[in-house]
């Protein structure tokens, strides 16, 4: 399967599930994509988790919480026991052996009731579901800023590979009519003008070309002058060919951008399930509390 074909692939199956596809190849590399162990994406089940953790908290503790989240996704892999410790840092954790359901002040901060004078409540500390519940807000907030991050890298993949295959088509087409054209002619000389379709053509394309990479890290840019000259016209596509080689490698860079953020979307994604699994195993006073 040709370069163009795997970054058509990749860009299928990322669009719709944000993770790699199993056997598919990165372009200028021998190595096979990795795969991770399952699909993940993020579960409905997530989502309103998220919403409803969320919406019942103070906007003081949704301003940290998105702070902590842009701290996590400088990071190359998600750090759960960073997170930990800077929730306790902000808010206290109970010592070993008096875990609280709910601090009085993180109680009151997110909206939920205050603890009875007369419980085990113990103020001025987290327990460990209030804990996994904060960890997971940050890991969703990361989440959806790498979610982003991935699908700008995707958004300038899908505009590189589309240049190259509308550069390929053009040059491919151009220099066979020309080439036509010149021997019909018997051998035109280099600065005649050029009025064949060909030639008007190949100026469409690159202006074409230089609107669709504007907005990319190597845009393209080509001198077409309305009139036109068989020289003219070579230089430009003598330009466009190199402009084709250029791309080429600068997609296997981006293939491989795009695979590591694959890969880290994936670590989200299962750091994510992980929590949501300590979070299920705990009490539901917790989530009863927030609201």
């Amino acid at each position: 399967m040709g370069k163009a074909g795997v970054a058509a692939i990749l860009l299928a199956v990322l669009a719709a599930t944000a993770a790699a596809a199993p056997g598919q190849v990165l372009k200028g590399s021998a190595q096979p994509m990795r795969s991770p162990a399952a699909k993940r994406t993020v579960t409905p089940e997530m989502e309103a988790r998220f919403a409803r953790s969320k919406a019942v908290l103070q906007p003081s503790v949704k301003t940290w919480i998105e702070q902590q989240a842009r701290i996590e996704g400088q990071k190359a892999a998600p750090d759960v026991a960073g997170i930990e410790s800077a929730i306790r840092g902000r808010f206290g954790n109970c010592p070993t052996g008096g875990a609280a359901p709910r601090s009085k002040a993180v109680a009151v901060e997110a909206g939920g009731p205050a603890p009875s004078a007369g419980g085990n409540q113990q103020p001025g500390c987290l327990g460990g579901a209030d804990i996994a519940d904060l960890a997971f807000l940050v890991m969703m907030e990361a989440s959806k800023d790498a979610q982003s991050d991935l699908q700008k890298i995707m958004d300038g993949v899908k505009t590189q590979t589309a240049a190259k295959q509308k550069l390929r088509e053009e040059v491919d087409r151009a220099h066979k009519d020309i080439a036509a054209a010149i021997a019909a002619n018997n051998k035109a000389p280099a600065n005649a003008p050029c009025n064949i379709p060909a030639c008007r053509s190949a100026a469409e394309a690159a202006t074409q070309l230089t609107a669709m990479t504007a907005q990319s890290k190597r845009p393209l840019r080509y001198s077409m002058p309305n009139q036109l000259s068989y020289a003219q016209v070579e230089q430009e596509l003598d330009k466009m060919k190199k402009d084709l080689d250029s791309l080429s490698e600068m997609g296997e860079t981006e293939s491989l951008r795009l695979q590591m953020a694959m890969d880290r979307m994936s670590k989200f994604m299962a750091t994510l399930s992980n929590i949501m699994k300590k979070m299920s195993d705990t009490s539901s006073a917790m989530i009863q509390n927030l609201k």
